[in-house]
């Protein structure tokens, strides 16, 4: 073709009637083959024109290409959960390095073997398309090329001749704009799967449970097969269609994957959809997943699938409306491996669509333990401190123990146990509510509370909301290191330093009095190891019984769990107990366990460096500082300072508030008494002078100190501050 142009180049430069004159002198065979030249370069300097008025005013439309949904996969690179575009669609971005080599060339060798030779158009395939149209009646190949199949994913027409026309201007800017690489990728995120599922990566997620980087000869042929005609061979609807045309696709590409006959028939026999994937933590989805985004959670699949199993199979226990949320989280790594935002997701009675995890709710008596906890780190009390529970009036506030009677004198440890009202009100009260709802701010676990009002007393209640997830961070620092963290919610977090929010020893003390609370079973089914370690654990109930929690630990997992109606309406009979503690119980007793079901739980053992931090021996009530003895020892000091007026504090004074100042010592001075004397503060013994009757006293911190003296014959004076 180019020789004859050279030939009849001369003719453009004839005039008219040179021109006509050497055309009468041409053969009629020429003539022909002129006319023919002349109207290719007419039809090339068309479409030129065309093509460049498409660019000018009708850009590529990508935004197919560009509108892509998110996705979640577990911590092992597993789909969870991918969320639609704005078109209904399932379609995740897909590069050409996301996918198998050979996967790459047995598309090219089957759809477009001159991909790389072609300007977006593929004349000789044209061609035979057109013939054999022609000669057969009916369409038996497209001509298409991989970048006419990527226009028209990029802006699906109706089948008829001007969209392929369209088609073919299409492909032919997609060249002049695009590298091949860059066309592949178009074809890669947008090919027709099936349904609503578009993509290589997509649908290798979704049928077979891994990303498309190293798929099996059955895997390759079905993906390059399904494009062809999606709905036809949708896989779970047309399996026996989807099998033929994946076992034509293997024979036309078994030379690219080098295959035996053998793999042949492996590809007949293998099954079509290994994988069926249920719908896993979809509203955790929500909160991490962002458009066109992949998120790697730090979710265990395994948990996961008990987690969901049995929440399922307690929730027709509760009322039609009501729900169930669970959190299980490692806490040595601090990462969620099992999260269950609503277990009743999709069904609206029981506004199935709110997650209960991360929605504040009151707690309950769940924040009893914090409330001791930072008692015993002021030195207010220890675990054996005993305490009055009986008929207290705080002001106007006057709360009653859940069974409405009293225990009278009891220790901390047996208050804390039975989760007693009055006396963790008693303490809250001397701690200071404000200092422990702040306290519980610093960290990064805010209390909600009722609009225009201040932490008070009731908080320790639950006069103040609080979401599951952070109640978790709280006590997942009590499982740990006593330091609250952020919970790690995908792979590419870490492990924040933390910020101390209670002591090693006193949350161990804290420990030892959960792990003795009682049972939630009269007895324990015979399926629960009655010699495994016990499961340290607290519940709460909410006031009018709206919310039930269950919040426990033993071994390397925290495990939290709450039930209660989305509408927050009473439930009856909806108690901590019995409605939330079975089922924590529940999933402690798996969890340890290294299960090996369908289900393929990983669970890494427990470090033996921490196996000894809850290990703590209480100290001996008759060994504790008089001040931690009696928690009511106010009233005991009182009198025995007017039994004993030979020795009692002149400064400070009794309750005072004063400001604390690092750099100046405050004054502690006596009158009467024999000396040598014996100083105290929070118990521990000062290195000061025992003979002065006045010493100096340096405080580290704000908070609350009692202060005791003992002369040499025992007798003793007490008083308390503040500092602030």
């Amino acid at each position: 073709m180019r020789r004859i142009i050279r030939q009849l180049y001369p003719l453009a430069s004839l005039a008219p009637k040179q021109l006509a004159l050497f055309w009468r002198q041409l053969h009629r065979w020429q003539k022909m083959l002129a006319g023919v030249v002349i109207t290719y370069l007419a039809l090339q300097l068309t479409l030129l024109a065309i093509l460049v008025a498409m660019d000018a005013f009708a850009p590529l439309p990508m935004h197919r290409y560009t509108d892509i949904s998110g996705a979640m996969l577990d911590s092992e690179g597993r789909l969870m959960h991918i969320s639609a575009t704005s078109d209904g669609q399932r379609r995740l971005y897909t590069d050409v390095s996301d996918v198998s080599p050979r996967y790459l060339k047995a598309l090219i060798t089957f759809e477009d073997k001159r991909f790389y030779r072609h300007n977006g158009v593929d004349t000789l395939a044209l061609l035979r398309a057109a013939y054999q149209a022609v000669r057969h009646g009916r369409v038996i190949s497209g001509g298409s090329t991989l970048t006419m199949q990527a226009a028209k994913m990029l802006d699906p027409r109706p089948r008829t001749l001007q969209a392929k026309i369209i088609e073919i201007f299409r492909a032919w800017q997609l060249e002049r704009h695009y590298t091949k690489d860059q066309i592949l990728s178009i074809y890669l995120t947008l090919a027709p799967m099936g349904s609503n599922i578009e993509g290589v990566k997509t649908a290798s997620l979704l049928y077979f449970n891994r990303p498309p980087i190293n798929l099996t000869l059955a895997e390759t042929a079905l993906l390059v097969a399904l494009p062809q005609n999606p709905s036809r061979l949708f896989p779970l609807k047309h399996p026996e269609r989807a099998k033929q045309a994946r076992q034509k696709i293997a024979r036309r590409i078994k030379p690219a994957f080098g295959a035996s006959d053998d793999d042949l028939m492996a590809v007949a026999h293998a099954p079509l959809i290994p994988y069926h994937r249920p719908a896993q933590a979809p509203l955790l989805a929500e909160k991490l997943i962002s458009k066109g985004t992949v998120t790697h959670s730090s979710i265990n699949r395994g948990i996961q699938f008990y987690l969901q199993k049995i929440l399922k199979s307690h929730l027709p226990r509760f009322d039609s409306d009501a729900t169930l949320a669970a959190m299980v989280v490692d806490r040595i790594s601090r990462k969620v491996v099992g999260y269950v935002g609503n277990a009743a997701y999709g069904d609206w009675a029981r506004k199935g669509y709110i997650n209960m995890a991360a929605h504040p709710r009151s707690p309950g008596s769940t924040l009893k333990p914090f409330i001791y906890g930072l008692a015993m780190d002021d030195h207010m009390i220890n675990a054996q401190t005993l305490i009055r529970d009986e008929v207290t009036h705080f002001g106007t506030y006057s709360p009653q123990n859940f069974n409405n009677g009293f225990k009278g004198m009891i220790s901390i440890a047996q208050a804390l146990k039975l989760s007693l009202n009055i006396p963790v009100v008693k303490v809250l009260e001397r701690y200071g509510p404000k200092r422990f709802a702040g306290k519980i701010a610093a960290v990064g676990t805010p209390l909600t509370l009722p609009p225009g009002t201040d932490a008070s007393l009731p908080i320790a209640l639950g006069g103040a909301d609080i979401s599951l997830e952070y109640l978790m961070q709280l006590y997942t620092a009590l499982a740990d290191d006593g330091k609250v963290t952020p919970l790690i919610f995908t792979t590419r977090q870490s492990r924040a330093p933390g910020k101390r929010f209670i002591s090693n020893h006193s949350r161990q003390q804290i420990t030892r009095i959960l792990k003795g609370s009682r049972s939630p079973f009269q007895t324990v089914p015979t399926v629960f190891s009655k010699t495994a370690e016990p499961v340290a654990f607290k519940t709460g109930t909410s006031y009018g019984a709206r919310d039930a929690w269950s919040i426990g630990y033993r071994g390397r997992y925290v495990i939290g769990i709450w039930v209660g109606k989305a509408t927050a309406q009473p439930h009856s009979g909806f108690y901590g107990m019995s409605a939330a503690a079975p089922i924590m119980m529940e999933l402690a007793h798996i969890l340890p366990s290294q299960t090996t079901a369908a289900s393929q739980v990983s669970l890494e053992p427990v470090r033996q460096a921490d196996a000894p931090q809850n290990a703590v021996n209480p100290t001996p009530w008759d060994k504790l500082p008089l001040h931690q003895q009696y928690f009511d020892a106010p009233d005991l000091l009182t009198a025995q300072k007017h039994q004993n007026p030979k020795v009692s504090f002149s400064y400070p004074y009794p309750d005072s508030l004063m400001a604390f100042d690092p750099m100046h010592p405050i004054a502690l001075e006596i009158k009467h008494g024999t000396r040598p004397f014996q100083w105290y503060v929070n118990g521990q013994k000062l290195s000061v002078s025992k003979i002065k009757r006045r010493v100096m006293w340096q405080a580290k911190t704000a908070g609350f100190y009692d202060m005791v003296v003992i002369d040499k014959d025992g007798f003793k004076a007490a008083t308390r501050i503040r500092l602030k």
